[in-house]
């Protein structure tokens, strides 16, 4: 006997004009999407089923929170449905008499020009501290130290390590917490790491150390890794005594190195640059420096708005749900992040527009079938996209695609480790994406036999030394990745008031083995002492069919690798062994790992070999292919190789098309680029016309 099963498929429709008490239908749709959420659970034997939220703007009070039974739905946005997180401020005034920690902190030229807002009276409700952040925050999380119940786990979730973020926007643009000094920064002096404490010699020092809840930005150990830290007392003569407890998890050396770059923040008496702001948790008054506009088309300066984000937790979460849709939707003005998936299956982002966020703008891990395409993101306080999508222990693929995103401005806050995409796992593809305007790199990448396919990066690594726009480190089992058809343009900066160690197109540092580079093109992608692709000490990389216009840097070659000695090898490779098991559960020589040759070797724990394989690789505009270096207990060791393919270069048309011939006339490389589609790279023979690379075309 067959019972027939009925499967509804039912549509709940939003509105910012709707009500709780209605039903959802297209004409009586209800007001909150939690409300939404709770009509579809309460249909049983739902099939896939629909939520259209109509067009307006949501005041967000609560998050979004989804689990198994909300599984199969597709949550869609009208053309203008905005989920909004942010306080609205206003009643501004000129500071007065009865601003008393003004008058004392503000030199007189700020006090006259700044503005002042009694937000509390206003109403606005989340009142945290501003909380210690930094790229140092989080590697101390993830390190050894975490407590036992968090160790041999897959990798750690965000949520352990991340606190709210308190900013203010001016018409959509990130205003800036008041710093001394306001641009650029101080030195550490007489520094005392039993004391856990230095000298300042900022000019502002007697009003700084009357602050209430000072903090400092530090690149206390070296320039690849930041920390802003609570002061715990400040004298009027410029001694700075960190708050210990929260300075000693956090910094992931343990230590302050002297003449390291820091500035101080959350500082009123530094509030005197147009675009800072201060919240004085005390008084509960808003100080703003507003911003210099320019007139718009109508001759006239436009009026400045202000919102001070409020919706202290994330947007959306999901916990072990599957086939879920978030389609054409906004989510603008939180402190933490905006879509949070864990431990689900075929969660899908698409057309989505994540702005103004305190955290990251999407957070899956782990998620298997992820699906996270064309979507906008910009303005996050750390990192942009994060994706753990497979699993390391079996290597099996998780699936995922991130394809077609423009991600810009993130690490507004955690200025290193932040990059647009932070990607871990097995298998992923991404693709067709534009990561550009970065103070970090635009890709973290971890894992195994990852894709990394004609996305178009540039303007990336402004202010984080010794990384890459593409950086990848630590673990030699992170091999089988393919980085293939990518535009890097215009990688690096200045870093910190002009020194720079090293900024790369593509880094592959520490152990990093078994990685395929091709097709790429690189342009004016160097700084420092790196070429536009830097390897540290791995072995078994292949780079082949590229292009470098213009990478100049002090190494003055398109690729530099560092050569391990038997010696190094040996130690860091036991080092990343130990910390490989113990940190993220997976056994390097295990069965699933055999399918790597380089890791079949009976000999690779103790012998090095230099087998990276550099060929027809096209340059033009530094002098040499590669330069190699070599490190033993000793030092370092340099050398040069000329040889490669000197190469003469003649553009097309402008910045989309190149051509080289070489030297002797016999092979032509044609290039193409764009934004949308990454870099296509032909070689010819052409005595016979023949293309003999290309990589992925």
């Amino acid at each position: 006997m067959q019972i027939a099963v009925t499967v509804l498929a039912l549509t709940v429709f939003v509105s910012p004009t709707g009500n709780d008490r209605e039903p959802g239908t297209r004409d009586a749709p209800v007001r909150t999407l939690v409300r939404a959420r709770d009509l579809l659970r309460a249909q049983k034997g739902r099939g896939s089923s629909e939520v259209v939220v109509r067009k307006g703007v949501y005041r967000v009070r609560e998050t979004l929170a989804l689990d198994a039974r909300d599984s199969n739905v597709t949550w869609r946005g009208e053309n203008g449905a905005v989920l909004d997180g942010g306080f609205a401020v206003t009643g501004f005034r000129k500071l007065g008499s009865s601003d008393a920690f003004a008058i004392q902190q503000m030199s007189p030229v700020a006090f006259s020009n700044a503005l002042v807002a009694d937000v509390k009276a206003a109403g606005y409700r989340e009142w945290e501290r501003q909380c210690r952040y930094g790229g140092a925050v989080e590697m101390s999380a993830l390190s050894h130290r975490l407590p036992p119940e968090r160790q041999n786990t897959r990798r750690t979730s965000v949520d352990t390590v991340f606190e709210r973020m308190t900013d203010l926007w001016c018409n959509g643009e990130p205003m800036e917490l008041a710093r001394e000094p306001d641009a650029s920064y101080l030195r550490l002096a007489d520094v005392d790491n039993r004391e856990v404490s230095f000298v300042t010699d900022s000019p502002l020092r007697a009003r700084l150390a009357a602050e209430r809840e000072l903090m400092v930005c530090g690149f206390w150990h070296w320039n690849y890794l930041d920390e802003t830290a609570a002061v715990d007392r400040m004298s009027p003569d410029g001694k700075v005594v960190m708050d210990d407890v929260i300075f000693r998890m956090c910094v992931h050396y343990k230590r302050m190195n002297a003449n390291q770059p820091y500035f101080f923040v959350n500082a009123l008496c530094a509030l005197d640059r147009p675009g800072e702001w201060f919240l004085d948790r005390a008084e509960g008054k808003l100080y703003v420096m507003p911003k210099k506009l320019q007139k718009g088309a109508d001759n006239k300066v436009p009026e400045q708005h202000f919102v001070l984000s409020e919706f202290k937790d994330d947007f959306v979460s999901v916990t072990n749900g599957e086939n879920i849709v978030f389609e054409n939707l906004a989510f603008v003005h939180g402190k933490r992040h905006g879509i949070v998936a864990a431990g689900s299956r075929a969660i899908a982002v698409r057309n989505c527009r994540l702005e103004r966020l305190g955290g990251r703008a999407i957070v899956m891990t782990p998620v298997d079938r992820a699906v996270i395409a064309d979507n906008f993101v910009r303005f996050m306080g750390t990192a942009g996209i994060q994706l753990e999508s497979g699993d390391r222990v079996t290597l099996a693929s998780g699936e995922s695609v991130v394809r077609g995103n423009d991600v810009s401005f993130t690490s507004l806050r955690r200025r290193t480790y932040s990059p647009a995409l932070d990607l871990d796992g097995v298998g992923t593809l991404v693709e067709k994406n534009y990561f550009h305007d970065l103070l970090s790199s635009a890709i973290n990448l971890r894992g195994n036999d990852q894709r990394i396919y004609g996305n178009f990066i540039e303007r990336a690594v402004l202010e984080s030394d010794d990384q890459g726009a593409l950086d990848t480190f630590a673990f030699i089992s992170y091999q089988g990745n393919r980085i293939v058809g990518n535009v890097w343009k215009d990688i690096g900066g200045e870093a910190h008031d002009g020194y720079v160690a090293g900024q790369a197109g593509v880094r592959l540092d520490d152990l990093i083995s078994a990685v395929y580079v091709a097709s790429n093109v690189f342009i004016n992608a160097a700084k420092g002492n790196f070429g536009a692709i830097q390897v540290n000490g791995g072995r078994a990389n292949v780079f082949e069919d590229n292009v470098f216009v213009d990478c100049r840097s002090s190494a003055d070659a398109a690729i530099t690798i560092g050569v391990n000695t038997g010696w190094s090898w040996k130690h860091k490779l036991e080092n990343s062994r130990w910390h490989s098991t113990k940190r993220w559960n997976e056994d390097m020589f295990a069965k699933p790992y055999r399918k790597y040759p380089m890791l079949c070797e009976p000999d690779v724990l103790t012998r090095f070999k230099d087998d990276n394989v550099i060929r027809r690789n096209y340059v033009t505009g530094c002098r040499d292919v590669l330069r190699r270096s070599r490190y033993d207990p000793n030092g370092y060791f340099f050398e040069r190789d000329g040889g490669g393919n000197g190469v003469n270069v003649c553009h097309g048309a402008p910045q989309t098309e190149l051509r080289f011939l070489s030297d002797d006339g016999k092979v032509e490389a044609a290039v193409r680029y764009d934004r949308k589609n990454g870099a296509k790279v032909r070689i010819f023979r052409r005595t016979t016309g023949v293309s003999e690379g290309g990589g992925r075309n």
